[in-house]
C-alpha cells in the first residue's frame, strides 16, 4: 500500500500481513501493518484495533499481544530483516501458527450447521470434554449410555448432545458425533479434510 504524507513526495510503503486463528470461541483475523520506511505499527484484531506506535526506529522486533473472548491465548509476531525484504511470524501460545493450527486439528472437533436458519458453531475439546457453542463455553453434563459416553448441552434452545464411541476395540479410533434435537449434524467440509 503506498500512502502520501500532508501532500508532499514523500512515500511510505506499508506491508499488510493477515492471518485467520481457529479458537473455541470462533475464527479471530489477526491484521498487521507495518511500515517498512517509518517503522509504524498497527495491530488489528476482529477489526478492532489494539495497538498502534507511529515512527519507530526500530523496523524489527516482536509485537505480544492476546486473543481470544473468554480463553485467552498469547500471541507474537515476529518481524526480522532477510536480505532485501522483511520476514512475519505468527507465533500462537509459543509456536508457529502452523503448527498451532495442526495441534488444535488433532485436539478439538467442530461442527458448522444451520438450525431454524440460524448458523451455529460447536467445538468439542477433546481432551477435557468441554463444549464451545457459539463462541461460549457452555455448561455440559456427561452420561454414559449404551454405546459409549453422552455429553448434553443446549444451543439456541435446542437440546443436544455430543456421542463419544470407540471404533474398533479398547484401542481403536475414538469418534464423536454431534446430535441436535435427536438429528446428526454432518462434520463441517472444513473438518473433514
Amino acid at each position: 500500500m503506498l500512502s502520501f504524507l500532508n501532500q508532499t513526495t514523500a512515500v511510505v510503503l506499508m506491508v499488510v500481513c493477515k492471518w485467520q486463528v481457529e479458537l473455541s470461541d470462533g475464527r479471530h483475523e489477526v491484521v498487521f501493518h507495518h511500515g517498512t520506511t517509518s517503522g509504524q505499527r498497527i495491530l488489528t484484531v476482529d477489526g478492532k484495533e489494539i495497538r498502534r506506535q507511529n515512527w519507530m526506529f526500530k523496523l524489527v522486533g516482536a509485537e505480544d499481544f492476546y486473543i481470544g473472548t473468554t480463553d485467552k491465548h498469547a500471541c507474537r509476531i515476529m518481524i526480522e530483516a532477510a536480505a532485501m525484504a522483511y520476514v512475519y511470524s505468527l507465533f500462537v501460545d509459543g509456536r508457529p501458527l502452523s503448527q498451532f493450527t495442526e495441534q488444535r486439528e488433532k485436539t478439538t472437533q467442530q461442527w458448522h450447521f444451520e438450525v431454524d436458519g440460524d448458523m451455529h458453531l460447536v467445538v468439542l475439546e477433546k481432551e477435557t470434554m468441554m463444549i464451545w457453542a457459539d463462541g461460549t463455553r457452555v455448561e455440559s453434563q456427561g452420561e454414559f449410555a449404551e454405546d459409549g459416553t453422552e455429553t448434553s448441552f443446549t444451543i439456541g434452545g435446542h437440546e443436544a448432545y455430543v456421542l463419544t464411541t470407540t471404533q474398533g476395540g479398547k484401542r481403536g479410533k475414538i469418534l464423536h458425533e454431534l446430535f441436535v434435537d435427536d438429528m446428526e449434524i454432518p462434520l463441517n467440509q472444513e473438518a473433514r479434510q
